[in-house]
C-alpha cells in the first residue's frame, strides 16, 4: 500500500458498512460468503470457487501426498514465513464436528470432516497469501489507522453481535481456542486484507454492457426461476407393530375431518411426525424438496387443489394425511425485472474471478512446507473429534 494520508482513513472508513454485513465477529475476512450473504443472486448465479480450490495437483495445498508414504504427519504448514497450526484449522470447527460426530453415520460423517477441513485449511492458506502481499510497505501511519479501525470494528461487533458485552465476544472467542489478542489479531488481519482487495480488485470490475448482461442472464435463466410453493399440513400415523391398528387409526381421523372436524385439531390428536409443536402445518413449501419417507406425500400434494384434502396414503412406516392450504405460484424470470441484480452478480463474479487470479499468481510464487502438504492435513484428521461407531447409530 501507498501512503494515502488522511484520504486513506476516509476511504477506510467507507467500507465499514459493507464489513459489517453478514460478519460474525472472528471471521471477518470470508470476503466471498459476506457478499454473498448480502446478494442472494451472487450465491445462485456467480459464486466462483477461490482459486485455491481450482488449483492442479501441484498447487492445491491439500493434494494427494507428493513425497514418500513413510513420512508422517506435519504439525504445521508454512506459507512462506507464516506458520498455521492444527489448531488454527480446528478451532472454529471442532464444536460442529462434535456435535456431528454424534449424530450421523461415520461413512458420512469421514466425508464431511474432509471437505470441510479441506475447505478450511485452502481458505487459510489464500488468506496468509493475501495477507503477505497486502502488508508489503505498510507504512507507520497505515498501520496505526488499521489499529484505530481495527478497534472501531470490534465495538461494532461487540454491540451488535453480543449486545455490546465485551465478555460475550471474548467467550466466543475462547470457544474457537483464541486468547483475546489473538482474536483482536485475526480481525485486524481480515481487515487488511479486506482491505487491500477492495482497494486493489474493485477498481479494475467493469459494468457489463447490455449484450454481457443477456447472455449472462441467459446462462443462468434456470437458476433464477421461482418454484411453485404449496402450504402443506401433515397427519403422520407410524406403523409401529401393529400396521393394521396404525391403519384404523388414520381412518378414524380422516373421518372425523370428512365429518368438519378442523384438520389441525385432528393432527393435533392423531399426529405423531414431525412438526407437532406447530399443529402440523410445514410452512411454505416446493413439493420436489420432501423425500425420504415422505416422497409418497409430495406426490400427492403437487395434484391437490388449494383447500383439498387427499385420502389415506400409505408409506412403508407411516400412513399420512395431507391437506394443502395455499399455493404461491411459480415465476419465470423476467429480465427486466432482475437486471439490476443481474448486474450485481455479474461485478460479483468478475470481482472473484480477478481475486482467484491474485491468489493463483501468489500461490505459483509462494514456498509451501512441507512440499506434501497432505501430511498436514493428516495431522489435522488426527487431531479431529472421532468418527461414531456404525453401529451407534441408525443409517
Amino acid at each position: 500500500m501507498r501512503q494515502l494520508g488522511g484520504g486513506w482513513w476516509v476511504w477506510l472508513l467507507s467500507l465499514a458498512p459493507a464489513w459489517s454485513a453478514g460478519c460474525d465477529g472472528l471471521n471477518l475476512g470470508d470476503w466471498s460468503r459476506q457478499r454473498r450473504a448480502a446478494n442472494p443472486a451472487a450465491e445462485r448465479s456467480a459464486a466462483p470457487q477461490p482459486a485455491a480450490e481450482q488449483a492442479s495437483v501441484a498447487e492445491d495445498p491439500v493434494a494427494q501426498p507428493q513425497e514418500p508414504a513413510e513420512q508422517g504427519p506435519a504439525e504445521v504448514l508454512h506459507v512462506n514465513n507464516d506458520s498455521i497450526t492444527v489448531e488454527d484449522v480446528l478451532g472454529p470447527l471442532r464444536a460442529d464436528l462434535l456435535a456431528r460426530a454424534g449424530t450421523i453415520p461415520a461413512g458420512r460423517y469421514r466425508d464431511y470432516r474432509l471437505e470441510v477441513l479441506k475447505a478450511r485449511i485452502r481458505k487459510l492458506v489464500r488468506d496468509s497469501l493475501l495477507y503477505q502481499e497486502a502488508s508489503k510497505g505498510l507504512t507507520e501511519q497505515e498501520n496505526e489507522m488499521i489499529d484505530q479501525f481495527t478497534n472501531q470494528r470490534i465495538r461494532q461487533i461487540v454491540q451488535e453481535q453480543y449486545g455490546g458485552r465485551q465478555v460475550r465476544w471474548q467467550r466466543a472467542a475462547a470457544e474457537q481456542g483464541l486468547s483475546l489478542e489473538e482474536a483482536h489479531q485475526r480481525v485486524r488481519r481480515d481487515v487488511v486484507i479486506y482491505a487491500f482487495l477492495e482497494r486493489t480488485i474493485m477498481p479494475k470490475v467493469q459494468e457489463p454492457t447490455r449484450r454481457e448482461l443477456m447472455r449472462y442472464f441467459e446462462q443462468r435463466k434456470e437458476e433464477l426461476i421461482v418454484p411453485e410453493r404449496r402450504e402443506m399440513f401433515l397427519i403422520e400415523v407410524p406403523k409401529g407393530e401393529d400396521p393394521q391398528a396404525a391403519r384404523e387409526t388414520v381412518e378414524r381421523a380422516l373421518a372425523e375431518i370428512e365429518a368438519g372436524a378442523n384438520f389441525q385439531t385432528v393432527a393435533g390428536e392423531y399426529s405423531r411426525g414431525v412438526h407437532a409443536a406447530d399443529g402440523r402445518a410445514w410452512g411454505m413449501i416446493t413439493p420436489g424438496s420432501i423425500r425420504g419417507r415422505w416422497a409418497c406425500v409430495a406426490e400427492v400434494l403437487g395434484e391437490l387443489a388449494p383447500g383439498q384434502i387427499s385420502g389415506v396414503i400409505e408409506g412403508e412406516e407411516f400412513f399420512f394425511i395431507v391437506h394443502l392450504g395455499r399455493v404461491e405460484p411459480g415465476q419465470q424470470p423476467d429480465f427486466a425485472a432482475v437486471q439490476v441484480r443481474l448486474k450485481q452478480a455479474f461485478r460479483e463474479h468478475q470481482y472473484g474471478l480477478l481475486v482467484d487470479e491474485q491468489v493463483a499468481r501468489l500461490h505459483e510464487q509462494a514456498t509451501i512446507r512441507p512440499a506434501d502438504p497432505s501430511r498436514f492435513l493428516r495431522a489435522v484428521l488426527e487431531a479431529c473429534p472421532a468418527p461414531p461407531s456404525d453401529d451407534a447409530l441408525p443409517p
